[in-house]
């Protein structure tokens, strides 16, 4: 019995089954299970959005050469449609590479009207280093055409601290940031510091629900004296609300995960 667009070759002797007759009814019950279970899993989210290379269908990378910058763009595309039909796009950088990622993903599963179940979620942090290779690749590509060419505008150097080099514009802490330490199952801290032309990652902290504050503050500690940055009484208000940024990060992070914190 061969099912060659799954890859599945499987045995039934005569001898195993008493007879040709029987040996016979055995492969073709099995053959009808196992297409059975195949196209249910055709027809579930994940064959709907995900591709057999590891990537999204509708998903993808571009750069423009005027500007120089990457983008990820969101495309959809109806059965009835002859061309793809492109629903947005947003500009990628290093720092904002999981925001986009999940951000245009949220988008898809929106307007396809999906839901991810357990199985899909586990493969989506597969994707997601599908994603940031390709961004990699695609930014040093770019950075070696800067050097070569460089665009009118361009400066070669660090990038450019906002005006409050402690508070970020978007009322976070610069240098801070949140997300998943895969190998330990957890959530962490990481410490960015920057300086000659690059962002080089000096600390990390593991959080958990009953010490998210001392971690928060260590790092925060930490980071105002690489910057040489005092907090006064005029910045507790708005420290308070960057912790309570990160908490509500934290949460919305710790509920999507399949395992547990303290």
């Amino acid at each position: 019995m061969q099912i060659k667009e799954i890859g599945i070759q499987e045995y039934f002797s005569f001898k195993q089954f008493g007879s040709e007759k029987k040996a016979l009814q055995a492969a073709v019950k099995r053959r009808d299970e196992i297409l059975k279970i195949h196209n249910l899993r055709k027809s579930l989210s994940f064959r709907q959005i995900f591709t057999e290379d590891g990537f999204i269908k509708g998903l993808n990378y571009s750069t423009t050469m005027r500007r120089r910058y990457i983008q990820l763009s969101l495309y959809n595309k109806e059965e009835h449609q002859k061309r793809s039909q492109r629903i947005t796009e947003r500009k990628v950088t290093e720092e904002n590479f999981d925001d986009v990622l999940k951000e245009l993903i949220d988008m898809l599963l929106d307007t396809k009207q999906l839901t991810l179940d357990a199985q899909d979620r586990a493969k989506l942090k597969k994707v997601r280093m599908n994603y940031l290779r390709e961004f990699h690749k695609l930014n040093d590509r770019l950075q070696e055409i800067n050097r070569k060419d460089p665009p009118p505008d361009y400066r070669p150097g660090p990038p450019p601290k906002p005006d409050g080099i402690f508070f970020t514009e978007d009322n976070l802490l610069y240098g801070l940031k949140i997300g998943e330490e895969q190998a330990r199952e957890c959530l962490v801290f990481r410490v960015f510091c920057i300086g000659e032309g690059r962002s080089d990652r000096v600390m990390i902290r593991k959080i958990t629900k009953s010490r998210f504050n001392d971690v928060f503050q260590e790092c925060a500690d930490f980071l105002a004296n690489y910057q040489g940055y005092k907090l006064t009484k005029k910045d507790d208000a708005q420290f308070k609300k960057v912790r309570q940024k990160y908490r509500r990060q934290f949460n919305k992070l710790a509920s999507a995960l399949p395992y547990d914190f303290e």
